[in-house]
């Protein structure tokens, strides 16, 4: 719903709500992020009307904030996932900065799986 209408409905009150929509790629695939309220709550460490707050006051700044702490890191992703003909989304109940080195993760596959380097 865009500007109190609804492209299927026409005319509609409207409910307000809070999402992120991001994306995460591993240089190989790709999937979408889903965020509903709750979540986006609890990552952000803000309320809806907290996050509405600073989105009126710039939105360019809320989206620069969220890119400089994610873009480029790794992150451990916590939820469902739905995988059709558009590709894999999804739907994200915690994500939080991943602090294990890389190569420690690596050696825990390895010895849950019995690979050996």
């Amino acid at each position: 719903m865009r500007s109190g209408a609804c492209n299927e409905h026409g005319s509609m009150e409207g409910v307000q709500d809070l999402r992120l929509r991001m994306v995460v790629d591993d240089g190989i695939g790709s999937a979408s992020l889903l965020f509903n309220r709750d979540a986006s709550e609890s990552l952000l460490g803000k309320s809806m009307s907290e996050v509405e707050e600073e989105i009126d006051r710039g939105q360019d700044e809320f989206i620069l904030a969220l890119r400089s702490k994610y873009l480029g890191r790794t992150v451990m992703v916590r939820g469902r996932c739905l995988v059709d003909d558009q590709g894999a989304m999804f739907l994200a109940e915690s994500m939080e900065p991943e602090s294990t080195p890389p190569d420690e993760i690596a050696a825990e596959v390895r010895k849950k799986w019995g690979v050996s380097a």
